[in-house]
């Protein structure tokens, strides 16, 4: 009867087995910082489906690896006994399922430093277990680094939230006890977002339009060419937006092997996109 199962900090690459499930006893899985990777024929995490089946999980920690995907709703099955989750530096993408609200007996929910989007569900406000609190023994939860938005909740355990839970959310607004943007109310919205409309959009059109015409002037000048037709002539700006989470993947978790130079005030490593 296996309780217990500690890989962290090592090397360990591939998949989770989905005969982990198999590990009814199983009470605490730590398999943190490794190179563990999730099936990429699937856009849902298959960890959390293999784990389903071990009722008695209590304490599980994944972070630091190289999984890439979604949450799935397969999430609020995971035992009802768990109390601690962490998932830091995942890789998960998408929204925070509504389905974690189930999780009732969590004392500790770490998902910072993923690349999660979109709005905190109220769901969220259930998991009464949780403090929020970063001191000692708390209970906590940190869901900083992320690009969420939205109101924060005021509900439930959200009442004690300390700004530092919020770190790198920009777009999230609420009380003022939570140092982010004020939330505006309807009317204040839709009065600001006719004013974009009419004044700012056509301003910011108009300066675009003048750029785009500088900078044909000035390309033509230079090749002493013709001018360009309005129908064959485009300009394109694509701003690619590169997460540490690609980072990490394309140098390995920084590895030696891609490190070009290291100096007094820094590394440069190779990365490959």
């Amino acid at each position: 009867m296996l309780i217990a199962l500690g890989l962290s900090y090592n090397s360990f690459s591939g998949h989770v087995p989905i005969n982990l499930g198999n590990l009814h006893d199983l009470e605490y899985l730590h398999l943190s910082s490794n190179l563990l990777t999730n099936d990429p024929s699937m856009l849902d995490l298959d960890f959390p489906v293999s784990s389903t089946n071990c009722r008695h999980l209590k304490n599980v920690v994944m972070g630091n690896n190289l999984f890439d995907g979604m949450l799935p709703k397969a999430l609020s099955n995971l035992s009802t006994s768990l109390q601690i989750f962490n998932a830091h530096s995942y890789g998960i993408k998408g929204t925070i399922k509504s389905e974690i609200g189930n999780m009732s007996n969590l004392i500790y929910l770490e998902m910072g430093n993923n690349e999660f989007t979109g709005k905190i569900s109220d769901t969220s406000s259930q998991l009464r277990t949780l403090n929020w609190q970063r001191e000692g023994n708390e209970r906590v939860m940190s869901i900083g680094k992320l690009v969420l938005s939205g109101e924060i909740p005021n509900g439930g355990p959200f009442k004690n939230l300390t700004p530092d839970s919020f770190i790198g959310n920009k777009e999230l607004g609420g009380a003022s006890h939570f140092k982010v943007r004020p939330c505006k109310d309807n009317t204040t919205i839709s009065s600001s977002n006719h004013r974009v409309f009419k004044y700012i959009l056509p301003s910011m059109a108009l300066t675009v339009s003048v750029a785009i015409i500088i900078v044909f002037l000035v390309r033509c000048n230079n090749s002493n060419s013709p001018l360009p037709t309005q129908s064959s002539s485009t300009i394109a700006f694509n701003l690619k937006r590169i997460t540490y989470y690609k980072v990490l993947i394309a140098t390995i978790k920084f590895g030696e092997e891609n490190l070009i130079f290291k100096g007094s005030t820094g590394s440069v490593y190779k990365a490959i996109f």
